[in-house]
């Protein structure tokens, strides 16, 4: 059975998790920018459940070239938080 504290701690987990998501969007807009990219708007994706956690991402693309970009704030071990070709390369 599951308790009111365990319901209140995932919740709480899943708040933290999802505060990052923001920095990461950040992090991604400062490295893209440098690069002469124009992001765009986000398309934040639904919930991805992970080990027992909850993790959201989200992606956007370069108004200019289309390259995009994804964040993800529960990346598995072979992944990063914030990639894609709009923060690898120059706007073209």
């Amino acid at each position: 059975m599951i308790s009111a504290k365990n319901v209140l701690d995932a919740v709480g987990d899943l708040t933290l998790v999802n505060e990052g998501i923001g920095e990461l969007k950040n992090q991604a807009l400062v490295s893209s920018r440098s690069l002469g990219h124009d992001i765009g708007i986000w398309n934040d994706k639904s919930t991805l459940v992970r080990n027992g956690r909850s993790y959201r991402s989200s992606s956007s693309k370069c108004k200019k070239c289309g390259a995009l970009v994804f964040v993800n704030a529960g990346p598995t071990p072979d992944s990063n938080e914030v990639r894609g070709p709009a923060i690898k390369s120059k706007c073209r």
